[in-house]
């Protein structure tokens, strides 16, 4: 039923449990000395005795087992029906450090990864033994140092980012590991009862000790092997007869309750006082979740693991997988957070389980502290989320609107195409209206980005010239395809009406075939789109060189000139209000 260290005569040492024997580390033939002291009091060795011997042993080995050591441990500990004080205590003394173990034989992320792996069903181990485990988990806790990011290129900065990696993914775990304690006491009647006929869970092992290497290869097929043989209880005294063993197989077997498992049942207390039972696990429940509530709490506020978890931000720790949360979280959850917050609050607050019988718990002050804390962390995250995502809407609005034609352009278009206006202008005159539409439509951007601030009266640089260029031209594209669209969609349509009328056989009389104007009008935006557009743009590139060297060689631009109040001699006046600069454009607009 302990847990020691023994050497054999094949010189390999083994934990030794009321299992049978685990294999840990191959011993060199100096560890004969123990052999002797172990074999004369193999259950009297003390935590600290043990500690020492397995320091020792790991110091001769070449691999890391602290792993091993961890997983094994804690095993043995929920594979028994009730604690127990001296694996407890081999398991404190391995996490904890002392003056001559500075470094503990289990590190402390170690401990809590692990730790954290065998609550992902809280409700299927014994709430007794977290009872225990709480305190080491804050003392673990409290121990977690968590390196802070390097930027240099030292040797040893690629091992502190690993580091700082774990002890990160150990936090996030221990937080959905926290959260799961809470929400066990929170929701009881999310589990089975032993008063519900299900099976006691904690007389197994967990689901996922058959799987370790360092565990026996014990085959669960026949019932007196499902059952704990580290059990402070003597089975041997309470044998199951012959047919009540068989019973409990037909049990197994069919998913059904027979006299074999009650009176299995009834060897553990479980059975006429499974509803005091239940009631000493739900009063054990409640403790631990008001525990674990408060390390939640005292995680989120003196670890300070939320600044962490922002100054770490997305570099490398987003695809990391916090926690295996079950089927009611969105695995979408585990690679797009960088944060546990969310996995935290779907298990604290989920949506497929009711919360009757949870309302007594929910008015501690602690859990009340730690709901509230889940809550505001996840709707702070959506507000992050969400202004980006508006900042966002109004990077595109502001692309498009600078890339809509504005009316001026658009009358110019039909005014070149001849529609609207004649005679049509020649090329000068029409570059000349388009370097006045695009100066105006500078003078608008500038008034509307500095129409609260004082603009400054001289300025050292002249305006960048690209970006509003390729607005500009976006614009004058988009003017002549959506004139050529509609040309071709008006005839297209004609055209449609026309094969309907005729497939129908109607005697009706059919529309008149198009004017001549629709004809010459598509000829004239695909002349248009196709050569005069691309002739004027080069065009209006030579005018502006010509004419920029001369008009930025005094120190002007747009902003001086909107200062100074003479607008690059585009006639609108002298006078420096936004409203009479407004009324000034509006009238070129209406000239051109």
């Amino acid at each position: 039923m302990t847990l020691c260290i023994r050497v054999n005569k094949s010189d390999r040492v083994f934990l030794v449990t009321a299992h049978g024997l685990r294999h840990v580390v191959a011993a060199a033939s100096p560890y004969r000395l123990f052999r002797e002291s172990c074999h004369r009091s193999p259950f009297s060795l003390s935590a600290r005795q043990w500690a020492d011997l397995t320091s020792q042993l790991f110091d001769r080995e070449d691999k890391d087992l602290s792993d091993e050591l961890c997983e094994l441990l804690l095993q043995q500990i929920f594979a028994t029906a009730f604690p127990s004080p001296l694996l407890d205590s081999y398991l404190k003394a391995a996490v904890t450090p002392t003056a001559a173990t500075p470094s503990p034989l289990i590190p402390v992320t170690t401990f809590l990864i692990h730790l954290s792996q065998h609550t992902q069903d809280p409700s299927s181990t014994s709430p007794n033994h977290w009872t225990t485990l709480l305190p080491l988990l804050e003392t673990a806790t409290t121990a977690l140092d968590v390196p802070a990011p390097r930027d240099d290129a030292t040797t040893t900065a690629p091992r502190q980012a690993q580091e700082r990696q774990r002890s990160l993914d150990a936090l996030s775990r221990t937080c959905a590991a926290l959260s799961r304690l809470t929400a066990a006491g929170l929701f009881p009647d999310a589990r089975p009862t032993r008063a519900q006929g299900g099976a006691q869970p904690s007389l197994s092992q967990p689901g996922g000790s058959t799987s370790s290497p360092s565990v026996l290869n014990m085959s669960l097929g026949t019932p007196s092997q499902s059952l704990d043989l580290d059990a402070p209880l003597d089975f041997d005294m309470h044998m199951l007869d012959t047919d009540a063993a068989g019973g409990v197989g037909d049990a197994d077997e069919h998913g059904g309750q027979t006299d074999g498992v009650q009176a299995m049942l009834s060897v553990v207390g479980v059975g006429s006082d499974g509803a005091e039972a239940d009631d000493e696990d739900r009063v054990a429940r409640e403790t631990n979740a008001i525990k674990a509530a408060g390390l939640l709490v005292d995680l989120v506020q003196r670890k300070k693991v939320v600044e962490l978890f922002a100054a770490e931000g997305g570099e490398g720790h987003a695809g990391m997988l916090f926690c295996n949360c079950g089927g009611s979280i969105p695995s979408s959850l585990f690679h797009t957070s960088t944060e546990p917050w969310q996995t935290c609050y779907h298990i604290l607050f989920p949506s497929t389980v009711s919360a009757s019988g949870s309302h007594g718990l929910q008015q501690q002050p602690v859990v009340q502290q730690a709901l509230l804390l889940v809550r505001r962390l996840v709707d702070r995250d959506t507000e992050n989320r969400m202004a980006i995502h508006m900042r966002y809407q109004e990077l595109e609005d502001e692309g498009t609107a600078r890339a809509m034609p504005s009316a001026g352009v658009v009358v110019l278009m039909y005014h070149l195409v001849g529609i609207r206006i004649r005679p049509v202008l020649s090329d000068d005159e029409a570059v000349e209206r388009l370097a006045k539409l695009q100066q105006i439509k500078k003078i608008h951007h500038h008034l509307t980005l500095h129409s609260d601030a004082q603009p400054s009266p001289h300025f050292s640089k002249p305006p960048q010239q690209g970006s509003s260029d390729e607005a500009f031209y976006l614009e004058l594209w988009m003017s002549a395809l959506t004139g050529l669209v509609e040309t071709l969609y008006r005839s297209h349509r004609r055209a449609k009406q026309r094969r309907a009328a005729a497939w129908a056989g109607s005697e009706v009389a059919a529309e008149p075939p198009p004017p001549v104007n629709t004809t010459t009008d598509q000829m004239l935006w695909r002349a248009l789109v196709l050569v005069k557009l691309p002739l004027l743009i080069g065009k209006l590139e030579q005018h502006k060189r010509s004419r920029g060297q001369r008009r930025y060689g005094h120190g002007h631009d747009v902003g001086a000139g909107v200062a100074g109040g003479e607008f690059l001699k585009l006639g609108l006046g002298d006078g420096s209000d936004e409203l009479q600069v407004n009324k000034q454009v509006v009238m070129i607009l209406y000239s051109i």
